[in-house]
């Protein structure tokens, strides 16, 4: 496939990050397995750790845009492992709220350490310039994302 000359490029864009992503979902397919996780309760327990590892499901459902069955389902089997822990809200009895206990913890930080390897292998091929201007460039592509995605999802609200 060639490159666009001129245009916006989204194409190309488009093309190079699904490969990206195909490949670090290749990369953590490994690593999650050599932990018997799936994604999802990789992400829920990533969730958990990066918001004080204190979250309602109700919350979580909406950070992971999950439905609530499949949130419950996902914290069951995570609760069977001793990975979480579901605790009553001291402030309102009826909230249930989860948490990640001390294995989880471990497994987490196995996991996620395997996740920051599969990265800094990749990245070796750039120098330390070349990795902070797409640092630079990414967080501001990111940031172009986020808000033009929020406002898609801000209008589709309002017009319900």
């Amino acid at each position: 496939m060639t490159r666009e000359i001129g245009g916006s490029g989204a194409g190309d864009f488009e093309r190079i990050f699904r490969l990206i992503n195909d490949y670090i979902r290749r990369g953590s397919r490994k690593v999650l397995a050599d932990a018997d996780l799936t994604r999802p309760q990789f992400h829920t327990l990533l969730h958990l750790a990066f918001h004080d590892n204190d979250m309602s499901i109700g919350h979580l459902c909406q950070h992971m845009n999950l439905s609530s069955a499949t949130m419950t389902g996902i914290i069951d089997r995570l609760e069977a492992r001793e990975l979480v822990q579901r605790v009553r809200d001291t402030k309102d009895r009826r909230v249930i709220r989860i948490q990640i206990t001390e294995q989880g913890h471990k497994v987490l930080e196995c996991t996620y350490q395997g996740r920051i390897n599969l990265f800094e292998n990749a990245l070796s091929v750039l120098d330390v310039g070349e990795k902070e201007k797409l640092y630079v460039l990414l967080e501001k592509f990111y940031g172009g994302l986020s808000e033009y995605i929020e406002n898609l999802q801000n209008k589709e609200e309002e017009k319900n």
